[in-house]
């Protein structure tokens, strides 16, 4: 079986070399925050669910959704980052990484 690889390249702060919405590599609602820095450069350094309870705050009122209101939108980005959140506390609580 063929291993899938991948080679990390860090984003281009202010992503001047992005020249249309990357939805695979660089989607505009992670790559949109005013500081200029992709959401993964961050992300990365944290465990699965703090990295992914800011993914979520990052992109809240960012990611474009046809099928549902920008204010749903954000309440879901919202609820989704909390749902992560409490299930950091309860890993800590049960002492899961230890």
């Amino acid at each position: 079986m063929e291993k899938f690889q991948f080679t990390y390249q860090p984003t281009t702060i202010g992503h001047s070399n992005v020249e249309k919405d990357d939805l695979v590599n660089h989607p505009k609602h992670y790559t949109s925050h005013p500081s200029g820095i992709e959401c993964i450069d961050v992300t990365q350094h944290y465990n699965f669910c703090i990295g992914n309870a800011i993914k979520y705050l990052w992109r809240n009122g960012l990611k474009k959704d046809s099928e549902v209101t920008e204010k749903t939108s954000q309440i879901q980005d919202l609820k989704k980052a909390l749902w992560y959140i409490e299930r950091e506390i309860s890993n800590l609580e049960n002492n899961i990484y230890e």
